[in-house]
């Protein structure tokens, strides 16, 4: 008789890890909608509603809504990370990575608040910071290799803007945050394109 032990997985399990997942998904999403509809304070119940879940399910999988808005922050990272794989050899990468992370940061707007407001939240973040920070480098450095990025600018400028864009979408309506995240990457972008030396 063999001594190996076999971990068969039953259909039933199958079905339980998927649901939970699915379930895991529809938490982060719906977190991510009730924090830019209704702040940083909008009552979980809200959150659970909007999954479609129990409010059990919540706490299954996340202890409060500073967990759900790390989740979100990292859902958005991941998303970012296989932008930059699938057109890693495009020179204007940055220009179309910063667009991308400011329209993002226009209808996610919330969750910084949430962290914000928690005295461990920007801690809870700083490995998905470096991991922002990675990608601007990498991007970096393929515009300057094409001459097409200020040999100035650096992934520490890029994380300024980020930043100067989540005070200037303050107050702005929902609606309205797209077009005022477009404006003020239209407004910067410039300062990031290398600049020919004249003749």
């Amino acid at each position: 008789m063999s001594d190996d032990v076999t971990d068969d997985v039953t259909d039933d399990q199958v079905s339980l890890r998927r649901d939970a997942r699915r379930n895991r998904a529809a938490l982060v999403a719906a977190a991510e909608v009730e924090f830019a509809l209704e702040g940083p304070d909008v009552p979980l119940d809200a959150v659970v509603r909007r999954a479609g879940v129990g409010r059990g399910t919540l706490y299954r999988h996340f202890a409060g809504r500073v967990d759900l808005a790390v989740a979100i922050y990292e859902r958005h990272i991941t998303e970012h990370e296989a932008f930059v794989a699938e057109h890693e050899d495009e020179p204007d990468l940055v220009f179309r990575l910063l667009e991308r992370m400011a329209e993002v940061q226009a209808h996610a707007r919330g969750v910084a608040m949430v962290l914000a407001r928690e005295s461990d939240g920007e801690a809870r973040i700083q490995h998905l910071i470096a991991r922002i920070i990675a990608m601007f480098e990498t991007t970096l450095a393929r515009g300057r290799e094409a001459g097409i990025v200020s040999p100035d600018m650096s992934a520490s400028d890029l994380m300024l803007v980020l930043s100067m864009l989540e005070g200037a979408l303050v107050g702005v309506p929902l609606d309205d945050a797209r077009d005022v995240a477009r404006r003020v990457v239209e407004i910067v972008t410039p300062a990031l394109r290398s600049v020919p030396t004249p003749a």
